[in-house]
């Protein structure tokens, strides 16, 4: 079954395009390891440090599979400088309109 990951960002001020950088590092990365999804950044429009990301993986356990790989907490790491704050999460989708 599909999920969602959802992540918070809130990125220190000046430092918002060393971290849309540094996100897309780690997206690339992920489509190098062979991880079957894509994700979309999102920037708040009225709060110009606070960013969103999301994607689908195919299941909750290949979402698991990714973060435990050692890269990606390498990646993230990278990351944290940057941040006065970070909220990861996993997510079912209950409904769709279209």
């Amino acid at each position: 079954m599909t999920v969602y990951t959802l992540d918070v960002w809130r990125v220190k001020p000046g430092s918002e395009e060393e971290f849309v950088a540094a996100w897309d590092a780690l997206g690339q990365w992920t489509l190098e390891r062979g991880f079957d999804t894509h994700g979309t950044l999102l920037r708040d429009r009225g709060v110009p440090g606070r960013f969103l990301s999301f994607g689908p993986w195919r299941s909750a356990e290949e979402a698991e599979r990714w973060r435990a790989e050692p890269g990606v907490q390498e990646r993230l790491a990278r990351l944290e400088p940057l941040l006065e704050g970070h909220e990861p999460g996993t997510h079912d989708v209950v409904m769709r309109v279209s």
